[in-house]
């Protein structure tokens, strides 16, 4: 088997069902901890990350996260692991090193280094040491008699492995911006958790179709909502409302503008009306 190189996993692979199969191996935790490491710097704040945390001075503080670090806590990777607390901290302190007994520092990619934030005794800061071997960008061959590295080998396009988010934030946006284009229920501004909601669905939408589907079904919603030839429920939906009904399959009349009219006009009959008189008419 070939063992030489490197694969790219997407992050999202964390939403998919067999990923969230517990207990996790081993393996698959250290996977999982390369999958929640960050791609850029950031930072990381507890107000809007809506931590619960008992203390007050706490609550609003903010603490800046590296590439190739994930700030988490112990008890989330014990839920999503499906391991005990303890489990955790001596597979974290293995790969720290710390745990001579588990012998994971004998491949010297597997390791971290784990610190507690000095202003909160919350959370564990985790970083990947050798990070850069997993999501360096490829560098440009160069006549030179030393070997390149091989964990520098790495295809131009390792920085579309962005961070997910932000793409679906940017067509969450988009979309955004083209509903109320169409002055259905024009919305100025959503509360952070309305926006999360509607991102999370965009997500699970673009799984099985395109934006240019979802576009098309917004653009014939309003043309029919505002024709008053069709039989459309009286009460206008908001975006995120349209986003729910695409998801269970109730847009699905919308898809094909045409076919929408004939299904939707009130009075389904005058057109056949009107066809029967034109015969007659060309008859006579």
């Amino acid at each position: 088997m070939q063992k030489k190189g490197w694969i790219k996993l997407w992050r999202k692979l964390q939403d998919s069902k067999i990923w969230k199969s517990t207990p996790f191996s081993k393996g698959q935790a250290w996977v999982d901890l390369l999958l929640r490491a960050s791609h850029d710097d950031y930072t990381f704040d507890f107000k809007a990350a809506k931590i619960n945390i008992k203390s007050g001075k706490i609550k609003d503080m903010k603490i800046k996260i590296k590439s190739g670090q994930i700030f988490i806590f112990k008890k989330s990777l014990a839920k999503d692991w499906g391991w005990s607390r303890c489990k955790v901290m001596n597979f974290l302190n293995g790969l720290a090193g710390e745990n001579r007994n588990l012998h994971f520092n004998e491949n010297r990619h597997l390791r971290i280094k784990i610190q507690t934030p000095s202003k909160t005794p919350y959370g564990m800061l985790v970083t990947i040491i050798n990070w850069a071997s997993y999501q360096s960008k490829e560098k440009e061959e160069t006549p030179s008699k030393t070997p390149t590295p091989v964990c520098t080998q790495i295809e131009k396009d390792t920085n579309k492995n962005v961070s997910y988010n932000k793409k679906v934030i940017h067509i969450y946006s988009g979309l955004l911006d083209f509903w109320n284009s169409k002055n259905i229920v024009v919305h100025t501004s959503l509360s952070p958790k309305t926006e999360k909601n509607i991102q999370d669905r965009i997500k699970r939408i673009l799984e099985y179709t395109t934006i240019k589907e979802v576009k098309q079904r917004i653009s014939n919603y309003a043309i029919l909502l505002k024709g008053e030839e069709y039989d459309l429920c009286t009460y206008t939906w908001t975006f995120q409302e349209f986003l729910t009904r695409f998801e269970n399959g109730r847009t699905d009349k919308f898809a094909e503008l045409e076919k929408a009219k004939l299904n939707l006009r009130k009075n389904k009959g005058d057109g056949m009306e009107e066809s029967l008189r034109k015969m007659e008419e060309e008859d006579g």
